[in-house]
């Protein structure tokens, strides 16, 4: 449909160099309105400079046509370079190359330049009409849709420490896979986000939210990953833990708000106690064994520490139901 609809634009105006508007109508298509909305901004802006640049270094210096596949072969290898890492920087050095290809093959002036510029225009907008018109597939829904997967994986990290703990199962090699997971989910998280912003360029608070969403998410993956690294290092398990007790109040805790932000029923009766208060007395009880026991100070340490994790990832889950409940 977009190019389609280029095709019938160009040719109703009569455009010198109607390709450029029809290619980059088809370019731009993209999965996602986010996706689109980013690379047409990125296009428009660095068709704009790359041209610029390459127009005022073809006009500087002396027309040979040696230099000039000089410039073609650098534009070229910073085109790869960038291919992969940068989008943007990927387009600025790709339209340099045009300007110094054109350059050998039929000159190249400021007129040419506006028509790129132009129809480069004309094509971005084409495209961002067709995604957000036909079909459009928002980069907010799969932002949401990471964001449970990625919760998900988190539950399975607290799930599986608890089990440890109690003595219940031996060191799951699931719980070791959940860092690849986490950190796969959290990348497509990141970016997904990124996407969703370009979406809600005309609210402040949207885009405001996102980006807290995902600081929390930052958080809760280092929490995790501390908890997977740590948890191996417990030597006494089960009945021989010295704070048993305060761990399976901490597993209920995280598990309510777990299920409340991945929109599941809750279990149970909803506990009085709050973390922040389990951990004040978990360091009352901790202060004298700690002062008269000194062979068991490294193992109060070790398991306060990981019962510290579980709070820190609490405490995120909290911020994230305020933040996602907040009007």
């Amino acid at each position: 449909i977009s190019v389609g609809i280029a095709i019938f634009v160009v040719h109703l105006f009569h455009m010198p160099h109607a390709y450029w508007a029809i290619l980059t109508a088809m370019l731009l298509t993209s999965q996602t309105l986010g996706e689109g909305l980013k690379k047409s901004l990125e296009r428009v802006v660095m068709t704009i400079l790359g041209g610029m640049a390459g127009t005022a270094i073809y006009m500087t210096t002396t027309p040979s046509p040696h230099l000039l596949f000089v410039y073609m072969a650098i534009s070229t290898f910073f085109i790869v370079y960038f291919f992969v890492t940068s989008y943007a920087w990927s387009i600025f050095f790709l339209t340099m190359l045009v300007v110094f290809l054109f350059g050998v093959l039929m000159g190249w002036n400021v007129e040419v330049l506006e028509d790129r510029i132009y129809e480069t225009i004309i094509g971005a907008v084409i495209s961002i009409i067709i995604s957000a018109i036909v079909f459009p597939i928002h980069a907010k829904g799969r932002f949401e849709n990471t964001l449970r997967e990625y919760l998900n994986t988190c539950e399975i990290v607290a799930r599986e420490s608890f089990q440890y703990l109690y003595g219940h199962s031996k060191l799951n090699p699931v719980l070791q896979s959940q860092r690849f997971a986490l950190v796969t989910t959290l990348a497509k998280l990141r970016a997904q986000g990124q996407l969703a912003h370009y979406e809600n360029f005309l609210s402040i608070y949207s885009r405001k939210k996102l980006k807290e969403m995902t600081l929390l998410c930052n958080y809760l993956f280092f929490y995790a990953g501390m908890l997977v690294d740590r948890i191996p290092k417990i030597s006494c398990v089960g009945t021989s833990c010295l704070l048993m007790e305060e761990f399976q109040l901490a597993e209920r805790l995280l598990d309510q708000h777990l299920k409340c932000l991945l929109g599941e029923p809750e279990t149970g009766a909803t506990l009085e106690i709050s973390f922040q208060k389990l951990m004040q007395k978990t360091q009352e009880k901790i202060g004298d064994p700690l002062a008269r026991q000194v062979l068991d100070r490294a193992r109060w340490f070790h398991e306060y520490s990981i019962l510290y994790l579980f709070y820190k990832l609490d405490e995120t889950a909290v911020q994230l139901i305020q933040l996602i409940n907040h009007a």
